[in-house]
């Protein structure tokens, strides 16, 4: 799979153990507009009605008022962070975390769970999350790479 198709399918994992990823609260990612959704925005806070939010427009850099009933809208959600990696490892059951790396510091390792099919074949026995980046589009390909293919696993 491609780059963008491993994040897709790592952040589609993480959403299926955290919906609260793509609900409307502080530092949410949505797209808006009058015939489409195609500015992008980021939530900061509800305004005094219901579907008026106060919202953080990324193309201009401003704060604005966004009245969500007069416009179209896509929920993007938030970042995928570490734990939210972690969460979806721990909902599918086949990875686990060690300790982090002391050759580098800031790097995390993740393992496949001990049962794994990955730990009996020639494949790459684990990823180095780069904790100084905690941003799931940050990660090396070979991180991401492994992380889809691990999330995609068939396991009891």
């Amino acid at each position: 799979m491609t780059h963008l198709e491993n994040i897709e399918a790592i952040r589609t994992k993480c959403i299926e153990a955290n919906p609260e990823i793509v609900e409307m609260k502080w530092g949410c990612n949505f797209l808006y507009g009058n015939k489409k959704p195609e500015y992008p925005a980021r939530f900061e806070n509800w305004a005094s009605r219901g579907d008026i939010v106060r919202a953080l427009d990324l193309t201009f850099g401003q704060q604005k008022r966004i009245h969500l009933a007069n416009v179209k809208c896509e929920i993007i959600g938030r970042p995928i962070h570490l734990a939210d990696v972690l969460l979806a490892l721990a909902e599918a059951r086949v990875g686990m975390l060690a300790d982090g790396s002391y050759q580098e510091p800031g790097m995390i390792n993740i393992f496949p769970a001990p049962d794994s099919p990955r730990r009996m074949m020639q494949e790459p026995t684990y990823c180095r999350w780069n904790g100084r980046k905690d941003d799931l589009t940050e990660q090396s390909d070979d991180c991401l790479s492994f992380l889809a293919d691990l999330l995609n696993e068939r396991h009891p």
